[in-house]
Formats: C-alpha cells, structure tokens, sequence
C-alpha cells in the first residue's frame, strides 16, 4: 500500500490511498484546486472518496466531485447534512446489527465503522486489499475509539491534543470552557492513543499516520515521537502530519 497525506488539521484534510491498482481518497476538506494541485492533475485516477463527516475541513470538496461524476462514500446521515442527492454520492446504513455493509471499490473493500463527534452520523473506514491482502484503517475527528483492530498493516489515527496542553491554555485564559469541551469531547487525546496501541497486536504494523494535529494544543512534537516510537515494532514507520 501507499500512503500519501496531504493536508492535515482543522485548515483542511486529504490523503490518499492506493494499492498499485485501486486509488481512493480520504476526505476532501481543501479547494478543488488545492485538491487537483495535490494529486497532480490526475483526477481520473480516483475511484472513489471516503467522507468521513459534513464539517467543511473534511468535505469541502465533494460537490464538485459529485458534479464531476466521481464516487463519494460515506453514512447517508451525512450525505443528508451536506443536502446532496446524487447517484454518486453513496450513503450507507446500518443494516439491523448497527454495522455498515461493506462496498467494493475496484479492488478494495471498504467498511465504514461508527465514530463519536459533533457530526449527524461520522464514520472511520476499514480498507481491505484483495490484492495486497493488507489492512487500512482510517480514524479521524472522534473522541473515543469505537472498534478493536487488531492486525494491521497501516493505521491512520488522529492525536489532536494533549490534555496538558489544552489544560495548560484553558487555566491560562487562551481556551475558552466551551471549545475546551468541545475538543475533549470529540477528538482523540494522546494519552487515549499511546494506550490504545499498547493494547493491540502491533505485529503486522507497517506504516502508523499520526494526522489531525492541533496546531496549539498538541505537545511537543519530538517527545511525541519518541513515545510513540517506544510502542511501535523496530520495523514500523512513522509519520506526523
């Protein structure tokens, strides 16, 4: 698999995934031109793109995609919030266990997974390869992790804040209650990652994406790092976008 992030943070989020025969992308938060300069003009060779929830900085540029004739995915509540009703905008139910159907994309298969945020019905995605036979999952803007993965080769994961940090800005004045509440309630914290990775087989792990960083109340980049490098197998490698 390849992966390439290309905006990340409440500015704007893409990144995109590919298998050697099947490109997707995840979110389209930035301009179309931002979008295009990204992937090099190349547009065609998207299949599909995986919305996650209706906040402008992951779904900014789905109309024009939709217009364009090019598949967005994600759950119908959010397709609904964006007021969109197009062929090419598939919006997923649950079925009556409270799981999402799979959907094939070329040859990807794709399982959205509830999450918890200030959205009409956020998800995460779960790619599976049945070429490469490797596992994707992409979790972003929630503030709990909902599902067990275990086994991955490649895990995308927000760290937003540190809760020291957003502390530290709260008592001083910088952080007003509401939006630090808001931040607690609905993004992943770094303590909330650091032990949920302890937590699972990390064997197969080949590459973990550390996205959605807040610019002012994340900790220190470097100590992050080594934390998160003291978790990880020998062989994994990281990325902090």
């Amino acid at each position: 698999m390849k992966i390439n992030t290309y905006f990340s943070g409440s500015s704007g989020n893409l990144s995109k995934l590919s298998d050697g025969h099947t490109e997707i992308l995840f979110d389209c938060g930035v301009s179309m031109l931002n979008i295009k300069k990204a992937l090099n003009f190349e547009l065609t060779r998207i299949k599909a793109t995986l919305i996650t929830h209706e906040h402008k900085d992951h779904s900014k540029g789905v109309n024009s995609f939709v217009e364009r004739g090019m598949t967005c995915i994600s759950s119908a509540g959010t397709f609904e919030a964006l007021g969109i009703d197009s062929p090419f905008a598939i919006g997923l139910n649950k079925k009556d266990d409270g799981e999402y159907p799979s959907i094939n994309i070329g040859t990807l298969i794709i399982k959205p997974f509830a999450i918890v945020h200030d959205a009409v019905e956020p998800v995460g995605f779960f790619v599976y390869s049945k070429i490469t036979k490797e596992r994707v999952v992409y979790l972003t803007d929630t503030g709990a992790i909902p599902v067990r993965f275990n086994n991955l080769n490649y895990l995308m994961i927000e760290i937003n804040y540190s809760l020291e940090e957003i502390q530290k800005r709260y008592l001083g004045d910088e952080v007003v209650f509401a939006l630090y509440k808001k931040v607690r309630r609905t993004h992943l914290e770094e303590s909330q990652v650091l032990d949920y990775l302890k937590s699972i087989n990390l064997a197969y792990l080949k590459e973990l994406h550390i996205l959605h960083r807040s610019q002012g109340n994340s900790g220190d980049t470097d100590v992050l790092k080594k934390k998160l490098l003291d978790i990880i197998p020998r062989k994994t490698k990281l990325f902090l976008t």
